[in-house]
């Protein structure tokens, strides 16, 4: 994690040096020791001032922002990282830092009271501690280190809790963090009730909002992307390894098959397998024409079925993506260019009145490494997928070219492809 690191030190000293006030919430351990693994994001809180400021830095710098309600105060920046497959973010807290829309810890004060952890800036003891009482109250994830701070200022912190819970919850709240912070889960609900109480117009406006803000998002669905390629290409592996380091970096995402040989809504398994096995009976006749025009017959009347097949099937797609959910595909609509015996103005017909994937992996690599993966596989197939993949592919859009070689550096090769298309993505309006 060493280049995560490396860029957003980088990041702060911008900050440094353009003069930009700031103070790092929580997690910022790596400031102070390089072998110290960087968290999901950096959360900072800024003043209002120093926004578009911070717009300008971080884009030059070749971060995408992450579109956040705009009634949330919060602003968030995001980069990939290829050297280490991993997305940095900072998510800077506006005005203050804020929960639920309640701003609980003012700029201003929480910049003036600032610690310097070499020449870098975050919260001081005391505003750390308000944030993580009212923040995340007895939360395991922040309670070794809520309890490892001494020797603060208890009439600061008493007092900021007396002004957001009153005289007697802040009592009551601080008595049990003194004892451990962990027991302040017996008081979660009633803290979380009365930072709604301080302002619910703007807490309920919020919300409704944001709602009405993120509807567009939903209607418009996340990114669908898709893997093609020949048997034995490696589709199954890659597949499953970028939808683990979708769910390593918590972007929620799913895996669904959508080729011709398994998982059909309507019974097409079934049929297909009883008229293979009457083909097979008749192979000796495969050099009639008149067979050949009868198979083809068949064959073309196969492909609008597995068309519907498949867009009953892309239903499912079709809500994933309006839940925000990143749909990967293992194969695609484009099985159906495949097809043996169906003229091709039929097949690209069907393929065209197809949803298409916002990107296509097309995976590829030598046909004789391709026959050792599957030596089973009939002799001449490959070949014959081969000549027809290179046909379609520039018909194409939004293709990448991927040859695979070890599992790491395909989802290396991948995954630097797939981030930025998802960046773009949460940067859209």
């Amino acid at each position: 994690m060493n280049k995560t690191r490396t860029v957003a030190i980088n990041i702060l000293d911008c900050l440094n040096k353009n003069k930009i006030d700031y103070a790092i919430l929580r997690n910022w351990d790596f400031l102070k020791n390089s072998k110290i693994h960087i968290g999901k994001d950096i959360d900072i809180v800024v003043d209002s001032n120093s926004v578009a400021k911070i717009d300008r830095l971080l884009r030059r710098k070749g971060f995408f922002e992450e579109k956040l309600s705009p009634f949330s105060k919060h602003k968030g920046y995001v980069k990939y990282i290829s050297e280490d497959s991993k997305l940095l973010k900072f998510h800077f807290h506006v005005g203050g830092v804020s929960g639920r829309h309640i701003i609980y810890l003012g700029a201003e004060q929480a910049l003036s009271r600032r610690s310097e952890v070499g020449k870098y800036f975050v919260l001081s003891k005391e505003d750390l501690l308000l944030t993580l009482i009212i923040h995340s109250p007895g939360s395991d994830r922040y309670s070794a280190l809520a309890n490892s701070i001494k020797n603060f200022d208890k009439d600061y912190l008493l007092t900021n809790l007396e002004k957001l819970l009153g005289i007697n919850l802040s009592h009551r709240v601080f008595a049990l963090f003194l004892k451990d912070f962990k027991l302040l889960k017996r008081a979660r609900k009633e803290i979380r009730r009365k930072i709604f109480l301080i302002n619910p117009i703007k807490v309920y406006y919020g919300y409704i909002m944001s709602i009405l803000w993120y509807i567009p998002r939903l209607i418009r669905g996340a990114p669908l992307i898709t893997f093609i390629g020949m048997d034995g290409a490696g589709k199954s592996t890659a597949t499953k390894n970028i939808i683990n380091l979708l769910k390593t970096h918590k972007i929620s995402s799913e895996l669904v098959y959508v080729g011709r040989g398994k998982n059909n809504i309507l019974p097409i398994q079934f049929f297909g397998r009883k008229y293979k096995k009457y083909e097979l009976r008749n192979d000796k006749l495969i050099k009639n024409d008149h067979n050949n025009f009868k198979r083809s017959l068949v064959y073309s009347f196969a492909a609008p079925i597995y068309y519907l097949d498949f867009m009953l099937r892309y239903s499912k797609i079709f809500i994933l993506r309006r839940t925000r959910k990143i749909v990967i595909t293992d194969r695609f609509g484009t099985d159906l260019l495949l097809m043996k015996y169906v003229p091709l103005w039929l097949r690209r017909t069907l393929y065209n009145l197809m949803p298409k994937p916002d990107l296509i992996f097309y995976l590829y690599s030598d046909v004789s490494k391709l026959y050792s993966r599957k030596p089973l596989h009939p002799k001449g197939d490959l070949e014959r997928q081969e000549k027809l993949f290179k046909n379609i592919l520039p018909n194409l859009s939004n293709v990448k070219i991927i040859r695979t070689r070890t599992e790491n550096q395909t989802v290396k090769d991948i995954s630097n492809e797939l981030f930025v298309l998802w960046l773009k993505y949460y940067s859209k309006i």
